[in-house]
């Protein structure tokens, strides 16, 4: 297959294919780590997962979220040994080997973070026996994520044509490395590459004036927006759609055709319970039980999410990995946890994010500026930030663990979390099928 420049181009598109897996971005990545953050709960067959209580068939999800992902690696693997064999263009070459890199390390920063230790696969796996390796130490994988990064971020091109929207730009590993910073408390180096994210001048804020506004963020037809750094791609109409749309909607909302509001509010997180109302993320994101809405909110569902609206069902709608707001609110925190206090620097960046949510302009002072904070109270605003920024974008549950909040955040909501819940269970299928495993290396509790 791996003949000419051409095999090359489909062999590293098809790394981006499996990101839509339902696996992956498409649904159950996204689905589950953000049912075990605060802020949800879970509706029907995933109402085991969101109050960690893991039935099998939700124990089968994870299991198809490690499959995915692993797939994604083994594909981007196969880009990375076969190749440089190819006589074709060089600086192509290297653009294609950069995008496989930066693909495998995304994989593997999702993996350590589920999981904790995981086998380290750099090589092509075509059968059982191409897969034994032992788990390898926490720090062995994010060596290999910097690793690749850094080589991404040195062949990546700064942009690309419109034919090729949602393939990986140096921006976009730039980013993936500030966040494995930020995960491992490197505060300066993290700090550092989310500035150059910010500073390319290749990304900014969509301006917003009313909540309906966000629709040129995260609406069917968008095709991309100056907020992109890198997303998982959906087809409209054909290929790969995701079932967040339905997921996140109830059925008679008019917001999606078949809605299963799967996904819940839970009126108890502070994060919902203390969201201003004249926050316009919140009109956006929440139903509300107006005409206008055209729904009813139960007094047992009052909260209900309609982030992700496409009434005619197409599933075009990007599920993003990573956004601008992401790089200026990370920049924040970890610029202030590098000083010791936040700086002006650090406030402006968070400052950004919050007047564009009340509909003001990112770029003047307004009213609804943070200011005259301590690190620890600037931190937790940051944090909140995030949460009302990311809703449904599979990030709240990993705040939650890296910052250590996981375990005293969801017990005061009664759910019976424990230090086993941290981590998922391995597979049975990887103990089973995997040599260099056995029932010893389950991670504890499970």
């Amino acid at each position: 297959f791996f003949r000419n420049a051409d095999d090359a181009l489909s062999a590293t598109k098809a790394i981006y294919g499996s990101l839509s897996e339902g696996g992956y971005y498409g649904t159950d990545f996204v689905v589950l780590t953000e049912l075990q953050a605060d802020y949800l709960d879970g509706r029907g067959s995933y109402t085991p997962a969101g109050n960690f209580r893991h039935d099998s068939r939700n124990i089968q999800r994870i299991a198809g979220v490690w499959a995915s992902i692993y797939g994604s690696i083994n594909r981007a693997n196969l880009v990375l040994k076969k190749v440089p064999g190819i006589h074709m263009d060089e600086t192509l070459k290297d653009q294609y080997l950069a995008e496989a890199r930066f693909l495998r390390a995304l994989g593997y920063f999702h993996l350590v973070r589920l999981w904790g230790p995981v086998p380290l696969r750099t090589e092509p796996a075509s059968n059982l026996d191409d897969l034994a390796a032992p788990r390898a130490p926490v720090d062995a994988v994010y060596a290999l994520i910097v690793e690749d990064l850094q080589h991404a971020e040195a062949s990546l091109p700064d942009h690309y044509g419109a034919s090729d929207i949602g393939r990986a730009t140096k921006w976009a590993a730039k980013m993936l490395l500030a966040d494995a910073y930020l995960t491992r408390e490197q505060w300066p180096q993290a700090a550092a590459k989310a500035a150059e994210v910010i500073g390319s001048g290749q990304f900014s804020l969509v301006r917003v004036r009313q909540a309906d506004d966000f629709l040129e963020v995260f609406g069917p037809t968008v095709l991309a927006c100056p907020e992109e750094i890198i997303a998982a791609k959906f087809v409209t109409g054909s290929g790969p759609q995701t079932s967040l749309v339905s997921f996140s909607n109830h059925q008679s909302a008019g917001y999606s055709t078949a809605g299963f509001r799967t996904l819940l509010g839970d009126t108890q997180s502070v994060v919902l319970a203390g969201w201003d109302t004249t926050d316009l993320r919140r009109a956006y994101n929440l139903y509300s039980a107006s005409p206008r809405d055209r729904q009813f909110l139960s007094a047992a569902e009052p909260e209900l999410f309609k982030k992700y609206r496409d009434p005619s069902g197409n599933g075009g709608t990007d599920i993003y990995i990573y956004r601008y707001p992401e790089a200026l609110l990370l920049f924040a925190e970890a610029q202030a946890m590098a000083s010791g206090a936040p700086t002006p620097a650090a406030y402006d960046a968070v400052n950004q994010v919050r007047r564009r949510a009340y509909g003001l302009d990112p770029n003047t002072p307004g009213p609804v500026d943070l200011a005259g904070l301590g690190l620890e109270d600037f931190r937790n605003a940051v944090l909140m930030e995030r949460a009302h920024e990311f809703t449904l974008e599979a990030k709240r549950w990993f705040d939650l663990v890296r910052t250590r909040q996981a375990l005293p955040v969801i017990q005061a909501l009664n759910e019976p979390i424990t230090e086993k819940n941290l981590l998922w269970p391995i597979p049975l299928e990887e103990l089973a099928n995997n040599k260099a495993l056995s029932l010893a290396d389950q991670n504890p509790g499970w």
